[in-house]
């Protein structure tokens, strides 16, 4: 058969030439093409490769990890505090109110106490669930949508397992390989990991956030499907066998998005019917559903779970030329109501508890703040998300530009001219650079601040290497994308680069200096973990550079991902382990000693550093200061004063015992666990320190006022 030439959409123009009748294929597309025949076995099988997926990335060993410094116990105590003092309105860490955050994150985390306990488990359940329902939606979506219908109908499988293709480049079976890739990768990279594995609101934001606009897709595209009646025809030849075949796969195509139970009769549009509840049709539901997410996420962070997805989708309509087709179809006047009764209520009710603290704290300084100016030090340059992708993505972070340029954004027009359920790509460019751009653009910067981009950059880089697993090959191996030819070097020097500065872990170990676990890089050394790190790095590099020699970039994803989760196992885990024996068990230890030890209102006083785990832990408050002088200050103006007890709880480092002008000999040491010391100290030691002469700056305690002192309970 000759091979055909024609462009049919800007992401798949390219020609190619048609793939025999007969030709070998590998074991992947056969057994996808099998699941095409039977698609009760592909949603079985293809579910399955996602719950391994979650398992391997957010599930194993969730638990065997205690809650990690600095942020993960404030979450944590707040929504024990919840529990103890049964109040769901305003949150509380160490007896002091903690605004930072909407009560979403404390609500999931106490109802997850309830069920199975006080415990680190319980902490991250709301994180895995997070993740879990973003992966399962990337997943679903990308089965539905990752190959456009009018793409899919040029295909046929035959009863004996052979595909022929019409020349269009992307099999109606491919959906199978792009959703389980997308899966893959939306779950497989180190931004989502370790935000889908600790006890924050980072993971509930994106997952909501990312809810929101992965159903807002399905009902756009289900707005669409009028336009699949008369998909757009390919230029076959006239008169051919491959015509009559693709038009009896245009009627088909239609019910083949849907999963098998919900398959109709031909012809048939089931997402035009109204259902019986309310009069909705499939397209006002998933909106719905959209909506209902967007008030989770403001219920998670604020504001800013309405605010950028109003955006992404206001500048993905407008691209595509459906902005008021688009709002006439969501009716706001449905769902603003629906927003408004879900997260009004609960702030109703915090500012009618706090008043102006609340306002000021949560909407000026915790939002506006954030946004137009530098908070807590948390400034970077402009390039800095450049960074946190490059890293936080990879080693899939390097195929992004070329997933971008696949996709010839420039060429709006013939975007704009393709049925909506072809548009995914767009949208999930819109989706990756809305986020990028708006919080490059905002003054603060963390690195959790883009990791709601990471699904979208997980779509882009799937249907590009989708697209090219099932490009159309002649005899001999087709040219590669020039960008996935370029990325796929790049992809060999960065592993070959990270590979490398693993290897050479002896000449850099003994730089760290990290007082809270002084002994761990020598421990990391000895224990071989970094060994195999780099023995996987590098074994990735070398199979990506036999694939880049023989021509077979659209394979370059597998050893990527299976040197990843190698990492990931073996390495990552294992190290994370190692360093929380170092880290953060000694502090466990000295909160269980405390708990014992502790006489009814005696003042803890950690010094030299913030470890709020001890509150988790002990729970009981303490107070926190980085400077012992700023301690010094405290304990001489409220700790002293007090008639009894007669002794205070000091939790800090040996060497920071000198400067409060405490020795070993004269006070009591109750507990000594890695680089951590709690000891209990006779109040008239302070006093008789107080009342001496002073002879040096440090010393100097006599001439300190109370209004230096910090009465507080929360952070200092």
């Amino acid at each position: 058969m000759a091979a055909e030439q024609f462009a049919d959409s800007p992401a798949f123009e390219e020609s190619q030439p048609e793939l025999q009748p007969g030709s070998r294929r590998s074991w992947l597309h056969r057994r996808l093409a099998s699941w095409e025949r039977h698609p009760n076995q592909g949603w079985l099988w293809s579910g399955l490769f996602v719950a391994v997926v979650i398992g391997l990335a957010f599930a194993l060993g969730l638990g065997s990890i205690g809650l990690v410094d600095e942020t993960e116990p404030l979450f944590a105590e707040a929504a024990r505090q919840m529990l103890v003092r049964d109040d769901w309105v305003t949150p509380f860490f160490n007896e002091a109110t903690r605004f930072d955050k909407p009560p979403l994150i404390y609500w999931l985390m106490a109802i997850s106490y309830k069920i199975f306990g006080v415990n680190d488990w319980s902490v991250r359940l709301p994180s895995l669930l997070s993740a879990t329902v973003l992966t399962s939606l990337v997943w679903f979506v990308l089965q539905r949508h990752g190959v456009p219908a009018f793409r899919r109908q040029a295909s046929s499988v035959t009863e004996s397992g052979s595909a022929t293709e019409s020349g269009l480049g992307s099999p109606r079976y491919s959906r199978w390989l792009t959703a389980g890739l997308g899966a893959a990768l939306t779950a497989f990279n180190l931004e989502t990991i370790t935000w889908g594995r600790i006890g924050v609101s980072d993971m509930l934001l994106s997952g909501c956030f990312g809810a929101a606009l992965l159903t807002f897709f399905m009902a756009y595209a289900a707005g669409g499907r009028q336009e699949a009646r008369n998909p757009p025809r390919p230029p076959f030849q006239k008169g051919g066998e491959m015509e009559a075949r693709a038009a009896e796969d245009a009627v088909l195509t239609l019910d083949s998005d849907s999963p098998p139970f919900q398959r109709g009769a031909r012809g048939e549009q089931p997402q035009a019917r109204s259902h019986w509840l309310l009069g909705f049709n499939l397209q006002d539901r998933w909106y719905l559903v959209s909506y209902l997410f967007i008030a989770l996420a403001i219920l998670a962070k604020g504001p800013v779970g309405i605010v950028l997805p109003g955006v992404i989708t206001i500048g993905f309509t407008l691209y595509t030329g459906q902005l008021w087709n688009t709002i006439i179809e969501m009716k706001p006047w449905r769902g603003i109501p629906l927003i408004g009764l879900i997260t009004v209520p609960w702030y109703i009710l915090v500012i009618q508890a706090n008043g102006e603290a609340y306002t000021k704290s949560f909407f000026g300084y915790h939002n506006f703040d954030r946004f137009t100016k530098t908070v807590n030090n948390h400034g970077a340059p402009w390039y800095f998300y450049f960074l946190i992708v490059l890293v936080g993505f990879a080693p899939w972070s390097l195929f992004i530009p070329a997933a971008l340029t696949r996709l010839k954004l420039w060429r709006r027009k013939r975007w704009v001219n393709q049925p909506r359920s072809a548009q995914l790509g767009v949208f999930a460019a819109a989706w990756f650079i809305g986020v990028f751009v708006f919080f490059t653009v905002a003054a603060t910067k963390l690195p959790s601040y883009v990791l709601p981009l990471m699904p979208a950059a997980a779509i882009l880089v799937a249907l590009l290497f989708s697209d090219e697993m099932t490009r159309p090959l002649a005899a001999g191996n087709a040219p590669p994308r020039r960008g996935l030819g370029i990325s796929g070097w790049f992809n060999f020097g960065f592993l070959l680069v990270i590979g490398g500065a693993i290897a050479a872990s002896p000449f850099w170990l003994k730089l760290i200096d990290d007082p809270s676990m002084p002994d761990f890089p020598q421990a990391l050394g000895d224990s071989g973990l970094l060994i195999f790190g780099a023995i996987f790095c590098l074994q990735g590099a070398a199979a990506v550079f036999i694939l880049i020699r023989r021509r077979q970039h659209r394979w370059l994803w597998a050893p990527n991902l299976i040197g990843f989760v190698a990492l990931l196992l073996f390495t990552l885990m294992p190290t994370l382990q190692l360093m929380d024996i170092h880290r953060q068990a000694p502090l466990r230890q000295i909160a269980a000693t405390s708990a014992q030890e502790r006489l009814a209102d005696e003042d803890l006083v950690m010094v030299g550093f913030e470890k709020p785990t001890v509150v988790f832990y002990s729970h009981q408050p303490m107070l926190f200061f980085r400077r012992s002088r700023s301690a010094l200050r405290y304990i001489e103006t409220y700790s002293l004063p007090k008639p009894t007890p007669e002794t205070l709880l000091i939790l800090t480092y040996p060497d920071e015992l000198d400067d409060l002008g405490l020795e070993s000999s004269i006070i009591s040491i109750l507990d000594q666990a890695g680089a951590y010391v709690l000891a209990r100290v006779d109040k008239d030691i302070f006093r008789q320190l107080f009342t001496e002469q002073p002879t040096s700056p440090e010393s100097e305690v006599k001439i300190l006022t109370p209004e230096y002192a910090r009465p507080s309970l929360g952070l200092q």
